[in-house]
């Protein structure tokens, strides 16, 4: 079909798309079309293939010329989209925008609205001047890993004077009494174990039972507030009996050689697991740093560019965050909507609160393929098998296994996807000018708070 076609750029690298078919080939499709169905229909008074196109024309012109409409349109796109310059993403439906009418005297004419993969400008990104903090690893920073490894480390004993104390781990029985002091079988347990100070118990009783000991049985009155998280409770006054049937305490390991020693063979003092948990920090600090300088850079590089949003874009990213809450709840979609609606939000809801994340995210990424593309970075074979070994080692794994692996995975995609970004980010961070700014303590730094 000799088309005509009439491109209008929209906002968001949004596109409208006017398509014209001439006149002559309205009809040779219509024709076409007609002489189809004349051969294969069955219409009573006349042999199968034997219809006369009149007598088909007068039955069903309408539904013919509403059809022709439809075969104008799917070839009438194919051919303008190999025309054309500006292509739909893969993830946008081309959207009507026309009543679709064809007269078979006059061309046909529709238009339709896609989103197209955005043009993005980008702003400057060498030079940039950004700060940093400077992370220092004090003694109780040391201290505090020390005291989990110990923790870690740790058995728990019958507890020596048997009384209940915070930290301790106990096991009860118990069972609620109704209004005239009988037991209600339906809420008895018995064996129900957890660590006091914790809440890690339907009636939330940890204070109520210090000071019991091992053997001794309390009647408990709980007064519940409307509002308490747990719905059959709320409101409620109960009266509970329980009996401490076992009190331990966790016994913690000394601070010492001795301990060093049982974490790792390749610890011979305290010394040396302090000088590796010291090294550690220091890999985890810079990476923080690291991290926060690339976040820093991004943020000014696109507030310089100009980054032109499809909203097809968009909504499939929310529609991926969408699905990865759903898989957390290890649930139903039904289910999630329902927990949602309890709530009393909606799905969409949910997108309003993500969209500025999200759209901040896909800037990002789109300026990051500009920088790449400008500056020529690349991924050889090399640099994805050289990453690939590093794997096979860290795992102790003869390197054709962990590569055939990856292979089946289809991972190799990823693999060099994340070497890229990380080429992109050695080179802004490279080409940037970093100053030092006030020290900060480590967990500040691990927690965003710096």
């Amino acid at each position: 079909m000799a088309l005509r076609t009439k491109v209008d750029l929209l906002d968001n690298a949004a596109v409208n798309l006017k398509v014209t078919v001439p006149k002559a080939d309205v009809k040779e499709a219509y024709d076409r079309l007609v002489s189809d169905y004349s051969s294969k229909v069955s219409i009573k008074g006349f042999r199968k293939g034997k219809v006369p196109p009149a007598i088909l024309i007068q039955k069903f012109g309408e539904s013919l010329l509403g059809e022709t409409a439809q075969k104008l349109v799917e070839k009438g796109l194919e051919q303008a989209f190999e025309k054309v310059e500006q292509k739909p993403l893969p993830y946008s439906i081309p959207e009507l925008k026309t009543e679709l009418k064809v007269e078979l005297d006059k061309p046909f004419s529709f238009e339709v609205v896609f989103d197209t993969f955005p043009e993005v400008k980008v702003g400057s990104y060498k030079e940039l001047e950004i700060t940093e903090p400077v992370v220092a690893i004090n003694k109780e920073d040391i201290d505090r890993e020390l005291a989990g490894i110990q923790e870690q480390n740790s058995i728990v004993i019958d507890k020596a004077d048997e009384t209940v104390a915070k930290d301790d781990t106990v096991t009860i029985d118990y069972v609620e009494l109704g209004d005239d002091g009988s037991e209600v079988e339906e809420s008895r347990r018995e064996g129900f174990t957890f660590t006091v100070g914790t809440g890690y118990n339907l009636y939330k009783i940890d204070d109520d039972i210090m000071g019991m000991k091992k053997g001794e049985e309390r009647i408990l009155e709980k007064e519940y507030p409307q509002d308490f998280e747990i719905g059959e409770l709320a409101g409620r006054k109960v009266q509970l009996k329980v009996q401490v049937t076992s009190v331990k305490e966790r016994n913690l390991p000394e601070i010492d050689d001795e301990l060093a020693q049982d974490v790792s063979e390749k610890y011979e003092t305290l010394d040396d697991m302090k000088a590796d948990i010291r090294s550690r920090l220091e890999e985890a600090a810079a990476q923080r740093v690291r991290e926060r300088n690339i976040d820093q850079l991004l943020t000014k590089i696109v507030a310089d560019s100009e980054v032109p949003l499809p909203e097809s874009m968009v909504r499939r990213e929310l529609g991926y965050r969408w699905q990865e809450f759903v898989r957390q709840f290890r649930s139903e979609e039904k289910f999630v909507l329902q927990s949602l609606e309890q709530q009393g939000k909606t799905q969409e809801d949910l997108f309003d609160e993500w969209r500025p994340r999200v759209e901040t995210a896909i800037m990002r990424r789109l300026v990051l393929e500009r920088i790449a593309e400008e500056e020529r970075i690349e991924v050889t074979d090399e640099e994805v098998d050289g990453e690939i070994a590093k794997e096979a080692e860290s795992q102790n794994r003869p390197l054709e296994e962990v590569k055939s692996q990856f292979v089946e995975a289809q991972l190799i995609d990823y693999i060099r996807d994340s070497i890229r970004t990380r080429k992109i980010y050695d080179f802004l961070l490279g080409a940037s000018r970093i100053k030092k700014g006030k020290k900060v303590k480590f967990l500040d730094i691990l927690q965003g708070k710096d």
